[in-house]
């Protein structure tokens, strides 16, 4: 809203189900997706001068074949374009499940296969969005999660000045306040 008032051109990307599954939807569920989609469109409406859009849009229907590891360690240093999809998909796993060394078997390898393809149609995603919207500037939020991480590299790789908020909390006085870093990761 800040930045609206300073007379800048501000676009709200949602990710309106280019991604399956999210910290918020670790499921994957359908109807999930749709009411985040549905509450985040009606509430960015409510600010006059943001434009909303929907990053689903910018997505690429092809066939992604998945980029090959056979272990935890290797799935870490997995980069897609320029987009290290392998710490956001680890970072968002160890933060679930407190597992920092998954063993890869049927299930895990299925369950990580599915997060390596999601984020490469994210990278996509974003790099077309970027390519048509023509930001001098990206905001996010965090940096470690797969669906921030990507965010942050993509635009840094595009030599843009990217912002990442993180909240934080004075142990002290237990006042919450947020924190930017100026194209680095909290």
């Amino acid at each position: 809203v800040k930045l609206v008032k300073a007379n800048n051109q501000v676009y709200f990307l949602s990710c309106a189900g280019t991604n399956q599954f999210c910290m918020y939807n670790q499921g994957g569920s359908k109807k999930l997706c749709k009411w985040c989609t549905f509450c985040t469109k009606n509430v960015i409406k409510k600010y006059e001068g943001i434009i909303y859009k929907q990053l689903n849009s910018y997505a690429e229907h092809k066939a992604y074949n998945v980029l090959p590891y056979t272990n935890a360690e290797e799935l870490r240093y997995l980069k897609y374009r320029e987009a290290q999809i392998g710490l956001g998909i680890m970072s968002t796993y160890i933060s679930l499940t407190r597992n920092m060394s998954p063993k890869m078997d049927e299930s895990t390898k299925a369950y990580f296969d599915a997060h390596v393809v999601q984020n490469m149609k994210f990278v996509d995603s974003l790099y077309n969005a970027i390519v048509d919207i023509k930001p001098d500037c990206v905001y996010s939020y965090n940096g470690r999660f797969e669906e921030n991480r990507a965010v942050y590299d993509v635009s840094m790789a595009l030599g843009l000045e990217t912002i990442m908020a993180e909240d934080f909390t004075n142990l002290q006085t237990l006042k919450k306040y947020k924190v930017n870093f100026i194209n680095s990761l909290p």
